[in-house]
This record gives structure tokens, sequence and C-alpha cells, in this order.
């Protein structure tokens, strides 16, 4: 149960869940139940990838012949790296020119 309470409270921009005052110690049990029941009927948190399946479904399903299937993962967004401290040096040492 303190795990979707984690979850609730990161949906609802909430940082403080355990500590006095948290959204714990405000919400009484019929909430947290009722709020348990809201994500039976409608799941929050993975938007990305329900999106994705959905996306990959829909390109498979109108692929043009010879390509290969895409599968969900290849419709995530990927996060960059991070650049090392030499590429950063090459972008400044460029822009001086």
């Amino acid at each position: 149960m303190l795990l979707f309470l984690y979850r609730l409270a990161l949906r609802l921009g909430e940082w403080n869940v355990e500590d006095p005052g948290g959204l714990a110690d405000r919400m009484s049990v019929d909430q947290l139940y009722k709020w348990m029941a809201v994500f039976q009927l409608q799941p929050w948190g993975d938007e990305w990838l329900r999106d994705a399946v959905l996306m990959a479904q829909q390109y498979n399903a109108h692929r043009p012949k010879g390509k290969p299937p895409m599968k969900p993962h290849d419709f995530m967004p990927v996060a960059k790296r991070e650049q090392t401290q030499q590429e950063m040096w090459r972008i400044l040492q460029s822009a001086k020119r």
C-alpha cells in the first residue's frame, strides 16, 4: 500500500509522503481505497509505454511491404547521454573561431 501511496504522491506532485503532515497523514484510509479503485479502472504512470504499444500496432498494421515490424521500444523516447568534457571543450573551441 505504501508503494501505491508514493505513486499517487508522484502523480499529485507531492514530495512529503511519510513524514508528519505528509500525504499519509492527510489522507484517510477510505480516500486511499478510493484512489486505489480509480487506479484499477484507469491506471496512470505508464503513458509512454501504452502510447508506444499503440504506435507500434498502427505502424505494423500499415507498414510497407518488405519493412520489418517495429516493437514498442522503437517508439519510446530515449534519454540523451551526457556530453563528455572533451566534447564540451571541442564545442567551445569551435565557437571561438
